[in-house]
């Protein structure tokens, strides 16, 4: 997504900052979900396998 906002033409980003603006921010947001999820997933894989090695 910034790759494609460095590559856009200013006129385009200027119309379209508040659509831009509100995209990146769901993206984030997106992020912070998933490493949150990626978090639990990794403390149920930690936990199971604690639990097989006994």
């Amino acid at each position: 997504l910034d790759q494609l906002l460095e590559d856009a033409p200013m006129p385009f980003i200027m119309q379209h900052a508040s659509k831009i603006s509100g995209l990146c921010k769901r993206v984030s947001s997106l992020n912070t979900i998933l490493k949150s999820m990626q978090r639990r997933i990794d403390n149920i894989d930690h936990l199971l396998s604690l639990q097989f090695s006994e």
